[in-house]
């Protein structure tokens, strides 16, 4: 897993476009999840796909299974919080 995620991490270094940095990230984000050491990797990968794709509903489920599973209420909360303040008012 360390390998993979450490040629898909090169990899997005050295692509241009922004299209590949999301897809590598969301690619890296899919490997690392499962791995408890890369926990914080996928974290980080997912918020980059969200940063340039914020209704990616992957990243966004993705994002806070991981924040429940490590125990970032916080973060978790504030994500909660955002969706909630996203929602078109009645």
């Amino acid at each position: 897993v360390h390998k993979l995620l450490a040629v898909l991490s090169d990899a997005q270094r050295r692509v241009g476009s922004d299209d590949e940095k999301v897809k590598l990230s969301l690619e890296i984000a899919r490997v690392a999840r499962n791995d408890a050491q890369a926990a914080e990797r996928a974290i980080d990968a997912f918020k980059l796909v969200l940063r340039h794709e914020p209704t990616n509903a992957e990243a966004a489920d993705s994002l806070k299974q991981l924040y429940r599973r490590s125990g970032k209420w916080n973060a978790l909360v504030e994500m909660l919080r955002g969706e909630l303040d996203a929602l078109p008012a009645d």
